[in-house]
């Protein structure tokens, strides 16, 4: 734990750290002073040899300021090459638009000034890694805790289990509540644009209008990359055109609501020979938007990726649920918690008087059980928990989680072999990955634990009695060597069902744990007995329509470098 959190936190220390310089350097910016410009040049620089990312906004404008007239021509702070000509085309039709621009000066040195300042987007993106790294340090510091728990408790020292219980929910809730979150806007941030936008554009581009348009170039691009000997290669349709709409040209390199690289060249190629270079072809344009057009719309079997991204946010929704009704089950109050004690009282006709006799005033809970006939007869128990259906559900999980996040890992492997990483999703990614490793890991753990030593137990009576004595047997068939050490707990456990306002919930709390057996030579591992006598004010089973007192025996074995025992047992206790 100590481990996995501080690694986890340092990914998000780093992120943080390049998103806290990126952010600096932007709001510097906001120091610029504010003066008038006059553009004039402002066109779409296009490169065809660039394979990815042709096209830049070259602009050039004149200010002046203290006096002195200037020339820049940088846009922003960062000069960037793009892939969508849709987007610089909007940029270019705000900019001739206004009329009155303005450009903002560095006062320490004139001659840098920009049009437009980045958004401080950037600076609020911090609080995201920020998540990350309170997760990590909480999960090192859960590690810290569990070690000096551990100490203290080899110390001589004790701790309560109620307590425990309660803390340990508490706890629960608020990292389903952090972390269903994080699932939830990771799952709505990336289903926007990746699901929502480009379906709603497939909707809409079916009201668009036909128009002529020239095909300027029609190409595959090649996307190569070698790594570790191993060259991988992917393609992707590049095709460029030009048209004219109520009067005035425009251009696009839109071929459908999709795009991206994939391998497969073939199907590419007979892309490309569709629209030949110089050709004459029909492109679709948004009358309400002439700079935005397509060449082919309609419905693409791509929207299906888009809706990968809905997992995240539909189990984010899930576990911020479960978070949420964790956290109503440990706001309820005490009197709510403890209403067994309630029905003990109504069920005896009120308070007993404790004593060091055997005679105990009372009634019996309910109808007395077929099983107080053989109540004298031993009882050979059988674990309640099943080891491999512990198993079948993590590898439910381990499935899903890696199922998703293996879409966006082979979209960033892409990009690094291609050589051009793409560090946002790669660094944002990196947690993801970590987490389905370990839950990987865990799995296989879990497997491995199947095949443990199975302890047998048996008791003698069957049934134990509050105030009597009984004989507690173990034997350990097979594999008991590799056993270290094994103890054998009895727990009481509370459960008390409740309504508020609509919704029913259920706690829990553990009231009564007393070690039965702590074996740890070879030969008391493979078979003992012992015999205990139970306290007078033991409280016995008990089950209505809205409370439960439940008993169950837990033997925890310790095996050296491979999966600890930890299996349950059910008893129960009558008077």
């Amino acid at each position: 734990m100590i481990l996995f959190g501080l690694v986890f936190a340092g990914f998000g220390l780093v992120f943080m750290f390049v998103l806290g310089k990126q952010a600096v350097n932007e709001a510097q910016v906001y120091q610029w002073e504010k003066v008038p410009c006059e553009i004039e040049r402002c066109e779409i620089k296009t490169s065809r040899s660039r394979d990815e990312n042709p096209f830049q906004l070259e602009i050039r404008y004149r200010y002046s300021f203290n006096g002195h007239t200037h020339k820049s021509t940088r846009y922003t702070l960062q000069e960037h090459w793009v892939a969508d000509y849709e987007k610089l085309a909007l940029k270019r039709k705000t900019l001739l638009n206004q009329s009155e621009e303005v450009c903002y000066v560095n006062p320490r040195d004139p001659a840098q000034a920009v049009m437009r300042r980045e958004g401080l987007g950037t600076g609020l993106m911090i609080l995201f890694p920020l998540v990350f790294v309170v997760i990590g340090g909480a999960i090192a510091w859960g590690g810290v805790y569990s070690l000096r728990k551990k100490k203290n408790l080899q110390d001589g020292g004790t701790e309560s289990i109620s307590q425990k219980g309660s803390s340990s929910k508490k706890a629960g809730w608020k990292f389903m509540l952090i972390f269903g979150g994080i699932f939830t806007l990771v799952g709505g941030g990336v289903a926007i644009p990746l699901g929502f936008m480009p379906v709603q554009k497939m909707m809409a581009s079916q009201g668009w209008e036909e128009t002529p348009c020239k095909i300027i170039w029609s190409r595959v691009q090649r996307h190569e990359s070698t790594s570790d000997g191993k060259t991988s290669i992917t393609y992707s349709v590049d095709i460029f055109y030009e048209y004219s709409f109520a009067g005035q040209s425009q251009r696009s390199n839109s071929y459908d609501v999709f795009a991206g690289s994939s391998s497969g060249r073939s199907g590419k190629v007979e892309v490309t020979k569709q629209y030949p270079q110089g050709s004459q072809q029909i492109c679709y344009v948004d009358p309400k938007l002439p700079e935005r057009a397509l060449l082919v719309r309609g419905f693409s079997w791509q929207v299906l990726f888009g809706l990968i991204p809905l997992a995240f946010l539909f189990a984010g929704l899930l576990i911020m649920r479960a978070g949420i009704r964790a956290k109503q089950k440990t706001g309820v109050k005490k009197n709510e918690g403890g209403r067994f004690a309630d029905a003990y009282a109504s069920s005896s006709g009120g308070d007993r008087e404790r004593s060091g006799r055997s005679e105990q005033k009372g009634a019996i809970f309910g109808a007395k059980s077929a099983l107080d006939s053989v109540s004298g007869e031993s009882r050979e128990l059988k674990p309640g928990k099943k080891r491999l259906g512990g198993a079948v559900v993590l590898l439910v999980f381990v499935l899903f989680w890696n199922g998703i996040v293996s879409v966006f890992f082979f979209e960033v492997l892409e990009g690094w072999q291609r050589g051009k990483p793409e560090w946002f999703l790669t660094l944002f990614l990196i947690p993801f990955v970590l987490v389905g490793l370990v839950m990987v890991l865990v799995f296989f753990y879990q497997l491995l634990a199947l095949s443990n030593p199975k302890p047998e137990i048996t008791l003698s009576p069957g049934i134990l009695r509050p105030g009597q004595s009984f004989e507690l047997s173990w034997k350990v068939a097979s594999k008991a060597d590799r056993i270290k050490n094994m103890t054998i707990v009895l727990w009481g456990i509370e459960s008390a069902t409740y309504q508020r306002g609509t919704s029913t919930h259920t706690s829990h709390e553990v009231f009564f744990a007393r070690t039965l057996a702590d074996a740890s030579y070879h030969s008391d591992i493979r078979s003992g007995q012992v015999q205990i006598e139970l306290p007078y004010e033991l409280v016995p089973s008990l089950e209505t329509g809205s409370n439960a007192i439940k008993w169950e025996i837990r033997v925890n074995a310790d095996i050296p470098r491979w999966p600890d025992v930890q299996d349950t047992y059910k008893v129960e206790v009558r008077r």
